[in-house]
């Protein structure tokens, strides 16, 4: 007779590799986001697209057709990323000649990912990363002076560490046929991660990571300021769950929810 196996304590035993019933990432949408990603297909991303259009009738009529393609190409190079959201937003900053100058047109690039991680057995992973961080080999790269590392802890209690950062663009003439005002070689970048509590009956850890990046250094500040909207506003709920009243969420997972809904809107997809 074969033994039977011993009962498995709960978190105990193989760990899944998929996410579970209260794995749904959803986030506030910061004002003027253009989702790229958490759309279940290109016709709803398209209608999306279209209901955003259709609240400023002069622009969707002066470049309707011009925006459409340029929204088509941005989703196609979004597609092939590990993320479950990606997302811009065009704003005005100031011009070279400073305040009291004309505004200048920019873009700012973000992008969500939920990581699930196997147990940490009790180690606090957002430790880990920061004394990483402040080692030699964790500083490679922050090479200019305003590049910093910060912890942060947001307003449920969640702890988390911030970089912010100098990158260089790939291609450095493609950036500039688009924002002619960019410094390839200095682009503001800033990558924060937080940890989720653990799920009831699953010990893998659940770690936010929202990146950000910006056409100029001096933007950098600002443009930080989303992720952190996007990092405090975020959550994992059930599918059931309702919306936070007053809020305007984006599902970055989009599993159960990708019911097409107008721009403003809590939907699947995008709001």
């Amino acid at each position: 007779m074969i033994p039977e196996p011993p009962a498995t304590a709960p978190g105990e035993g193989p760990v899944p590799d998929t996410p579970g019933a209260a794995d749904e990432l959803w986030f506030a949408t910061p004002p003027g986001w253009i989702e790229l990603v958490a759309f279940p297909d290109d016709e709803t991303a398209s209608a999306w697209f279209d209901g955003l259009l259709d609240q400023t009738p002069e622009l969707r009529d002066e470049a309707g057709p011009l925006l459409r393609e340029a929204y088509r190409t941005a989703r196609a190079e979004a597609a092939g990323t590990p993320v479950d959201s990606a997302g811009a937003i065009v704003t005005l900053v100031d011009g070279d000649e400073g305040a009291d100058g004309p505004d200048r047109v920019t873009v700012w690039q973000y992008s969500v990912r939920l990581l699930l991680l196997p147990p940490a057995q009790g180690i606090d992973l957002m430790t880990v990363v920061e004394r990483f961080l402040a080692s030699p080999a964790g500083r490679r790269g922050l090479e200019h002076a305003d590049d910093l590392v910060e912890s942060f802890t947001t307003p449920e209690g969640r702890s988390g560490i911030a970089v912010h950062a100098t990158a260089a663009a790939d291609d450095p003439e493609r950036l500039r046929q688009h924002l002619p005002h960019a410094a390839p070689d200095r682009l503001g970048t800033v990558v924060a991660a937080t940890r989720f509590p653990h799920v009831a009956g699953d010990p893998r850890e659940r770690v936010l990571l929202v990146s950000g990046i910006c056409p100029r250094p001096e933007e950098r500040t600002a443009m930080s300021l989303v992720a952190a909207h996007i990092v405090a506003s975020a959550r994992l709920r059930g599918a059931d769950d309702a919306p936070l009243p007053g809020r305007i969420d984006v599902d970055a997972t989009g599993r159960g929810r990708h019911a097409a809904a107008a721009p403003g809107t809590s939907a699947g997809g995008a709001g």
